[in-house]
């Protein structure tokens, strides 16, 4: 069975834009498409980045998402972002 670790950016699509120049919904579709209709094994990770994806409402909804939309049984990883490269603090 493929085996895949699937990044979720942020959890807002103006979070989303701003990080990755894309938008949210694609991604939760496609999630949900991976889920329901095929026999590939996911996690998610998310890299935290402070000012950007990391408000308490931003993790709940997300958290929430997955376990409504996915189920609790999908791992989810939080990761931590360190500002040595390409993105200037404070931004």
């Amino acid at each position: 069975m493929p085996t895949y670790s699937w990044p979720i950016k942020a959890f807002t699509d103006d979070s989303y834009h701003r990080v990755s120049a894309g938008h949210l919904q694609p991604v939760l579709d496609t999630l949900v498409h991976l889920r329901h209709r095929t026999d590939v094994w996911f996690e998610i990770t998310t890299l935290l980045i402070p000012g950007h994806n990391d408000s308490d409402a931003e993790i709940d909804a997300e958290c929430g998402w997955i376990a409504d939309h996915l189920g609790p049984d999908v791992p989810l990883h939080f990761t931590a972002f360190h500002p040595d490269f390409k993105i200037p603090r404070g931004r």
